[in-house]
């Protein structure tokens, strides 16, 4: 089984997988690309089987965008923490400095 054959079947469509050989669905870029719903309609699609097509295509997408990372900055600022044990006395400071 290939890629695109698991692709479908993850999303419920594998009874289509023929058909898209046939348009000429080569890879999952294709679904995003190359398949429209002029075709989808020729090709007997539910309404259900629509929205599930959408689905697989927004996982695609999420698949292959880029992952956005945070960037860490680190504060320029000095803090000061004092904290205290339940059985001990006297507080703890904790101090940072730039």
């Amino acid at each position: 089984m290939d890629k695109i054959f698991n692709l479908l079947a993850e999303h419920r469509l594998e009874s289509y997988y023929n058909q898209f050989l046939t348009l000429g669905v080569q890879d999952e870029r294709d679904f995003i690309d190359g398949v429209n719903g002029e075709d989808l309609d020729k090709m007997n699609f539910s309404q259900v089987e629509k929205n599930r097509f959408e689905k697989m295509k927004d996982f695609i997408q999420r698949l292959r965008a880029p992952q956005q990372a945070m960037p860490v900055q680190k504060s320029m600022e000095s803090f000061h923490l004092r904290y205290t044990y339940p059985h001990c006395p006297e507080p703890k400071d904790i101090r940072g400095e730039t």
